[in-house]
């Protein structure tokens, strides 16, 4: 039986540190940062690359060498050290340690404190490098560097492309569209075996803002292809209603309501609705606009749905819509009916103010409860400010 000395420095292991594919660790977080980061992050001292020796598979005290090749971020600290012990017993893949580790570390008390390494191959080692050279601030650098490194059959360097890109909201998409390649961009669309991941969604945005009607049939290839991923499938519909705006609202009209598509579908239809009304695009009339998103209130799977999005939106203009699906048994799930509440709640209009009171008296428990929600809702969007 393990000793509980024994016991508890595995326990402490597991807390301290956690792999990554294949032979990495990490110190976790609630959001996952590329390795670019990490590596500018004020909490990371330094950064270096090295071969692994002397790995001991000790439960009290297991450990790794990390032989210093290269230093890509300094610290007085390091003090020409050749060599970090990393308090951990790297496995050996077909029975050899990784040949090239990149690791990650600060100071605990003067002490060398590695949190994060990842054994890396010497393609992912230029990418990085180059990467390193990038403002943080200049997205349009970092960019037009992915987008030429996105091609990269490396799965270490896509993984990271692809975190990177999840960093990247759609608003500096708009602002930096512009300066990016349109070739490298339909490459992208045009490849109907590429990856339906974020490289397509970024592709697919980026040339929609770019505002081309020519590439509007890009879009449309990639449409079927996508449409089990929702994301994707907002991106390209989005993205073709901005190059082509009526034409691009035919085609996702035809999609609203379409029972045969799966959910990501028309989950991804309310959210080009929500885009195009938070970027007021102008060719999309407000009557056409209300009637789709009327037929979204009036679909049971997804009434919820749009109802939260019109009043997150604080759009009012279907409140009697919304109301009168109290009188019909096929909205009657708790989801519904509190997504109705939460609407009316905060709308102005008094038919909305009349259900409330209605459901006061009915159900004041669930009323009380709905509002409790929306008061710790808008404490936490006061701490977020």
């Amino acid at each position: 039986m393990a000793s509980s000395k024994c016991i508890l420095a595995m326990v402490l292991s597991a807390v301290l540190f956690q792999f990554e594919p294949t032979t990495g660790f990490y110190c976790p977080g609630s959001n996952p940062a590329s390795l670019r980061q990490e590596a500018k992050d004020k909490n990371c001292k330094f950064v270096v690359v090295g071969r692994l020796e002397n790995a001991i598979n000790d439960p009290d005290s297991p450990s790794t060498d990390l032989v210093i090749d290269r230093i890509l971020k300094n610290d007085p600290y390091l003090n020409g050290t050749k060599a970090i012990r990393i308090p951990k017993n790297i496995p050996k893949e077909d029975g050899k340690l990784p040949p090239c580790y990149l690791l990650f570390g600060d100071f605990d008390r003067g002490k060398i404190h590695p949190y994060r390494g990842k054994p890396v191959s010497a393609a992912f080692l230029r990418y990085f490098n180059g990467v390193l050279d990038v403002d943080d601030k200049d997205t349009s650098k970092l960019l037009n560097y992915i987008i030429d490194q996105w091609d990269e059959k490396d799965k270490c360097i896509i993984d990271e492309i692809l975190i990177e890109l999840a960093h990247i909201d759609w608003n500096s998409l708009q602002r930096t569209a512009s300066s990016i390649p349109s070739e490298k961009l339909r490459k992208r669309l045009s490849d109907q075996d590429a990856a339906i991941d974020t490289r397509l969604v970024t592709a697919a945005v980026l040339l929609g803002y770019q505002g081309q009607k020519n590439d509007l049939p890009l879009f449309r290839s990639q449409i079927a292809r996508s449409s089990k991923n929702t994301d994707a499938i907002k991106a390209i519909l989005f993205g073709a209603i901005l190059v082509s705006p009526q034409e691009g609202w035919v085609d996702l009209k035809k999609m609203i309501g379409n029972t045969e598509l799966p959910f990501y579908s028309q989950f991804a239809c309310l959210r080009v609705l929500e885009l195009i009304h938070q970027q007021r695009i102008a060719q999309i009339p407000e009557g056409d606009w209300l009637e789709a998103v009327a037929r979204i209130v009036n679909d049971k799977d997804m009434s919820d749905l749009a109802i939260e999005t019109l009043r997150k939106i604080k759009c009012w203009k279907l409140t009697d819509q919304v109301v009168a699906l109290e009188r019909r048994s096929e909205f009657v799930s708790p989801m519904i009916r509190r997504s109705m509440l939460r609407y009316c709640m905060q709308c102005p209009d008094a038919s909305g103010k009349v259900y409330v009171e209605e459901m006061r008296k009915a159900k004041p428990d669930v009323v009380e409860d709905v509002e409790e929600s929306l008061k710790y809702e808008a404490i936490e969007a006061g701490g977020k400010r």
